[in-house]
C-alpha cells in the first residue's frame, strides 16, 4: 500500500521523476504511474487502487496537469476521499490559477525557490511529515491492539 500517490501529466515526466526518487530515498513508499506499473497490468486498476490506498497525494500542478482528465479525476477522487491529504506543487502556474477545489489547497512553489537545493529540502519536509502521520496511525492501531488484548 503507498504512503503517496503521485499525480503529473506525462508532459511533466522529468519533475515526477525527480519527486519519485526523492521520496523514495526518504523512505516513503510512492506510486508513480510510469514507473510503479507492470507490463500486463490493468493499469485504470492499478492507478485506482493506489490512489484509493494512499493516505497522500502529491500533485503536481502544472498547466498541462491542469488540462489532463486523467490528473483532474485523481486529484477529484481525492478530494472526496475521506483523510486524505493533497500537496500540490506548483512551477509554471499562479495558485490562483488552479481549478476551483484545488486552489483550496495551499501549494509548494517552485517558482519562490532561488536554488535545487530548495526542492530536496521542501521534499524532505513532505516526506517527515508524511512518515511523522503513519507512525500516529501506527501508533492508534498498537494501542487498539493493547487494549483488545486485555479484554
Amino acid at each position: 500500500m503507498p504512503d503517496v500517490f503521485i499525480s503529473f501529466s506525462t508532459k511533466d515526466q522529468s519533475l515526477a521523476d525527480v519527486v519519485y526518487r526523492h521520496l523514495k530515498a526518504e523512505g516513503i513508499d510512492a506510486f508513480m504511474s510510469t514507473t510503479s506499473l507492470q507490463p500486463g497490468q490493468r493499469w485504470t486498476d492499478e492507478i485506482r487502487n493506489a490512489l484509493r490506498n494512499s493516505k497522500t497525494v502529491v500533485l503536481l500542478a502544472s498547466r498541462a496537469a491542469c488540462e489532463s482528465a486523467y490528473v483532474l479525476q485523481e486529484v477529484g477522487g481525492a478530494f472526496f476521499a475521506e483523510g486524505k491529504s493533497i500537496i500540490p506543487i506548483i512551477w509554471d502556474i499562479e495558485p490562483e490559477s488552479l481549478p476551483g477545489w484545488m486552489a483550496q489547497y495551499h501549494a509548494l512553489d517552485l517558482r519562490k525557490m532561488p536554488e535545487a537545493s530548495d526542492l530536496g529540502d521542501a521534499l524532505s519536509q513532505i516526506a517527515n511529515r508524511i512518515k511523522s502521520e503513519k507512525l500516529k496511525g501506527l501508533a492508534v492501531v498498537a494501542g487498539i491492539l493493547y487494549l483488545l488484548s486485555k479484554l
